[in-house]
């Protein structure tokens, strides 16, 4: 049998987030002997040793020369700091007076500006708090509280000896404890402490009722960014007692938060909530698709509906779990379920504790609804916190991630005092909740003591919350000139009055003399009236040149083009990071896509740009400290190119007899395999002319299927990849076939059984194969 093929084609786009990077440094200060700083450091202040050292020393106006030694200060890094309150060493220290006298910043006679930092890493300086049970273990850098009650606290006291200023506490921990999915900057595949990675979010409902994100009393925001906004159908209210913020309770009578169409769930998924059941029901459902409109498998992940009103199920047609009793009334607990198109597993508190087989793949576009379903019988009494879920499998230690973020709560406290035992002095609370950032203690009193109160709690009765180390800063109460800097270039100038917008004051000056020249004494930027103040220079790197895409380029055939441009030299000699930014023209709907810190002169894109668009792009070369200098935009195009191909366009079954069957899947006969030689997705329909004359066509003596020839070229759930009847009019043969190099092949297998009443002949179909573009 002679088969023939006729073949014809379309394209996609993609988004990319972009990513920023702040470098950070500080300033360097030094005395020399002379009148002027060496290298690109500038003078602040002369200096006169009149008692064998500096101390003691008066000071003069740095535009005067009279003093043979100088101050001279310069910095490699971004934004200026300038106050009494030094959080780096001191640039000089001042004696605490009226006409004070100065010395150089590591000198020993004055006290002021005597900054420090105090980090408590040493496990035996952690000390018990006012709780009991509480227990230290842990080498080195890592101390971890644990406690065998489910709540306990932890403190030290710390003497500075003498008056200081408290500013700041640091609290290092190993995970980020208390945040909400989604809330802290490297919540993302590049966390560098145990995270919560957003990759492939699809729905993500905090449940807070928050009015800046449109929730409100009908609507809940869906903050993974999928628009899976859901609608409060009915019964469901707010309230304040969520296990991370608010929450949202049903009292079991018919509540419903729901979503028309399903959310698109994939052949791999996890979803994730935590729930506080005020009644445990049998059928009684957290999340699922049932009745409704729309088509596909109903879902249902609930509580049992045997008996067992304590343990999980999931349900589409075939039930899974029910067997391990975990549920309990009145608390807080984490439920789960990760699966693909044929197993489930089911987690609680982060602990796998159901698994076995699906019946179908989750893919629907029925209504889906937390809380409550479209049936009375399967209403959820309770609250509920924190839904997520994903379009791939999470790992089991991400699950327990998720866990041990609701599970534990750490709470910072502070206190100044004035003596050991902290007699009448109250505890003010840190509210801000970003464990690796440092707290300001703001409207502490100037006292000798300080002390920090970490109080946790937790959930588990099995993980405990670890803290890696606590850094207090403090500095002496008295005057202190402090400058600190992440800039490149420091420029300073003396005034008489206020500094300049652009610049800030470091200290003042006064002269028994009448002037400001010699012999004078020192003050803060209170004290006295003339004024030294300090300010910042820098300047972008030169302006780069794209190179390719050259602009005005429409032969580019790549979907995913290497960009380049031209490297750039900065002024300063900064570390220089890139820029792409890109953008197609007017009314067109591809994505834009813009990414930072690149380190080299050109940029792959890992994804599909769309074909027959105008794109624009423009690279921006950018120093440490934020200073960017944008090439010329450029432009380009991708024309769409449909090219396919039949590599085996003939398949010959040889002789076969009445009621004989064969097919191609073995390769013998061979399949007809056709090729994607363009840059976009195909479509394809197939036909075929008579092949027998005792019975028609679309019947089961020719059928014929569409498979992969190489791993992933074509999209099976639209495919037709089951043997299916040939006929003469057009039928799906398969669809999306990839145009990538690996995988844009696809192969198109027959089966022929010869009619009883076939009489004996040579006989021959010819196949038409009808392509299209997909995109």
């Amino acid at each position: 049998m002679a088969v023939f093929v006729l073949v014809t084609i379309l394209a996609g786009a993609l988004i990319l987030m972009p990513v920023f990077t702040l470098a950070t440094g500080n300033i360097t200060c030094e005395f020399v002997l002379g009148t002027s700083c060496p290298g690109d450091s500038v003078k602040l202040i002369g200096v006169q040793n009149d008692t064998g050292g500096f101390n003691n020393a008066h000071a003069q106006n740095y535009t005067v020369d009279t003093y043979a030694y100088s101050l001279c200060c310069n910095t490699t890094n971004a934004s200026i700091t300038l106050n009494n309150t030094c959080e780096t060493e001191p640039v000089i220290k001042l004696s605490a007076e009226t006409n004070a006298h100065i010395e150089e910043g590591n000198g020993t006679l004055y006290t002021g500006g005597n900054c420090v930092a105090r980090t408590d890493t040493d496990d035996t300086d952690f000390s018990a708090g006012t709780s009991s049970n509480m227990a230290v273990q842990g080498t080195g850098t890592n101390a971890n509280l644990t406690s065998s009650d489910t709540s306990g606290s932890f403190s030290m006291l710390i003497d500075g000896l003498k008056t200081r200023k408290w500013y700041n506490i640091t609290v290092s921990t190993e995970a980020y404890y208390g945040l909400e999915t989604g809330r802290w900057s490297d919540d993302g595949p590049g966390a560098s402490l145990p995270s919560i990675d957003t990759t492939s979010l699809i729905a993500l409902w905090h449940l807070n009722n928050e009015s800046a994100y449109d929730e409100n009393d009908t609507q809940v925001y869906d903050f993974s960014g999928s628009n899976n906004n859901l609608t409060n159908l009915s019964n469901v209210q707010i309230t304040s007692f969520g296990q991370f913020d608010k929450a949202y309770e049903s009292s079991g009578a018919d509540g419903q938060l729901c979503k028309d169409g399903g959310i698109g769930l994939e052949d791999e998924y996890t979803i994730l909530m935590w729930i506080y059941p005020n009644t445990l029901g049998a059928n009684d459902n957290f999340i699922g698709t049932y009745g409704g409109s729309g088509s596909g498998t109903e879902w249902l992940f609930r509580i049992n509906d045997t008996g067992l009103a304590t343990s999980l199920q999931f349900y589409d047609g075939n039930n899974v779990g029910g067997t391990q009793e975990v549920l309990s009334v009145g608390e807080w607990q984490m439920i789960g379920a990760r699966g693909n198109t044929t197993n489930i597993t089911l987690y609680h508190d982060g602990v796998r504790v159901e698994e076995g087989v699906l019946t179908s793949s989750l893919s629907s576009t029925r209504t889906l609804c937390i809380m409550d379903l479209p049936a009375a019988e399967y209403e959820f009494d309770g609250r509920m916190d924190e839904v997520a879920i994903w379009n791939r499998s999470l790992s089991e230690e991400e699950i327990m991630n998720f866990y041990r973020r609701g599970a534990f709560r750490l709470n910072l406290s502070v206190r100044s005092c004035d003596d050991a035992s902290c007699s009448g002095d109250s505890y003010t609370q840190i509210t801000d909740t970003s464990f690796m950032s440092s707290k300001v203690a703001t409207g502490e009193s100037d006292n000798r003591y300080f002390q920090y109160l970490l109080e946790y709690s937790d959930n588990s009765s099995v993980y405990n919350i670890s803290v890696n180390d606590i850094s207090v800063d403090y500095c002496d109460a008295s005057i202190s000139a402090c400058l600190a800097s992440n800039f490149q270039a420091v420029y300073c100038s003396y005034t008489s009055g206020s500094c300049s917008g652009t610049q800030n004051c470091v200290l003042t000056m006064a002269s028994s003399e009448g002037y400001n020249g010699t012999n004078a004494h020192v003050g803060n930027c209170s004290t006295y009236s003339y004024k030294a103040c300090c300010g910042l220079l820098n300047y972008p790197p030169e302006q780069p040149t794209t190179t390719y895409p050259i602009d005005g380029n429409d032969t580019v055939s790549e979907r995913g083009p290497n960009f380049n441009w031209t490297n750039v030299s900065d002024p300063e000699g900064d570390d220089v990071t890139f820029t792409i930014n890109l953008t197609c023209g007017a009314g067109c709907s591809c994505a834009d896509i813009g990414v930072s810190g690149i380190n080299q002169t050109n940029y792959s894109y890992g994804g599909y740009l769309c074909v027959d668009v105008n794109y624009n792009w423009t690279v921006s070369a950018c120093d440490s400290y934020g200073s960017c200098n944008t090439s010329e935009q450029s432009n380009f195009t991708i024309p769409s190119v449909l090219d396919f191909i039949m590599i085996a366009n003939g398949t010959d079954f040889g002789t076969l007899s009445p009621g004989q069957t064969n097919d191609t899947t073995n390769n013998d006969p061979i399949p007809l395999v056709g090729r994607n030689l363009g840059n976009v997705l195909i479509n394809a329909t197939i036909n075929a002319t008579a092949l027998y004359t005792s019975v028609g066509m679309d019947t089961i003596y020719f059928r014929y299927l569409a498979a992969d020839n190489e791993t992933g070229s074509i999209v099976t759930a639209c495919s037709q990849t089951t043997f299916a009847n040939m006929d003469t009019a057009e039928k799906n043969a398969f669809c999306n076939l990839s145009f990538e190099n690996a995988s844009d092949e696809v192969r198109i297998d027959f089966e022929i059984t010869i009619p009883p009443d076939e009489p004996p002949r040579d006989t021959n179909s010819t196949i038409e194969i009808i392509y299209v573009s997909a995109e």
